[in-house]
């Protein structure tokens, strides 16, 4: 039986990975936050918001709603 030698490489399988997972996330959030924290209109809204624990959950809760995990995979 001859198998063939030509494997692919499996494509990422979730928007999360397709996108350039948490790392890419991170760069998002930030330059999000840099434009609302220079807008005189939205910059109050923030005025004594922890940024680095906002911009944390930020990253979370897109990686959640992109499925960073796929839904069958086990808990972390």
């Amino acid at each position: 039986m001859k198998l063939s030698a030509s494997f692919r490489k499996l494509e990422p399988t979730t928007i999360y990975h397709r996108i350039g997972g948490h790392e890419a996330l991170e760069v998002v959030v930030e330059d999000f936050y840099v434009r609302v924290l220079a807008d005189d209109q939205l910059s109050g809204f923030f005025t004594g918001t922890n940024m680095n624990r906002l911009k944390g959950k930020q990253v979370e809760f897109f990686a959640a709603a992109l499925a960073a995990r796929s839904p069958t995979s086990a808990p972390r």
